[in-house]
């Protein structure tokens, strides 16, 4: 198997890894609201800062990720893997804002609508094959 195959299957079982735990933070959260008792009682309203946090860490992730594709600094293989894996840390990291956001008793569209930009997130940095060989030619000539 050629390295590159090889780093994007490693980057896969990670991306898959990071996707299951944010399922783990919904399923997290759904049984500590089931528990009135497990969680603050005083809700917190103003969370709407959160969602700014994480789409500034989406856009974050982007502009990111796409230096690290333009360095040289090292082989394209390696800037591949710290692209997509960077790129779904950030993402997954959003997930754990809605679990706060929850666990603050949030109204749902909290949680929920934070949960939604993580999934946006782990879906837009997924190392699929099509994704992996676009971001291989943008690092093998990343131009000026």
């Amino acid at each position: 198997m050629d390295p590159s195959e090889n780093s994007r299957r490693q980057a896969v079982l990670v991306h898959t890894v990071l996707a299951a735990s944010l399922g783990a933070y919904v399923l997290l959260l759904l049984v500590l609201r089931r528990n009135p008792g497990s969680v603050p009682t005083s809700p917190s309203r103003n969370l709407l800062p959160l969602l700014w946090v994480a789409l500034a860490q989406l856009a974050f992730s982007i502009w990111f990720g796409n230096a690290i594709l333009r360095s040289r600094r090292s082989p394209p293989v390696v800037r591949l893997r710290r692209y997509f894996l960077m790129r779904g840390t950030l993402a997954e990291a959003i997930g754990l804002y809605g679990l706060l956001a929850g666990m603050l008793r949030a109204p749902a569209a909290y949680p929920v609508g934070l949960f939604a930009v993580a999934a946006f997130a782990l879906a837009l940095s997924a190392p699929t094959r099509a994704a992996w060989d676009e971001a291989m030619r943008r690092a093998e000539s990343p131009g000026p």
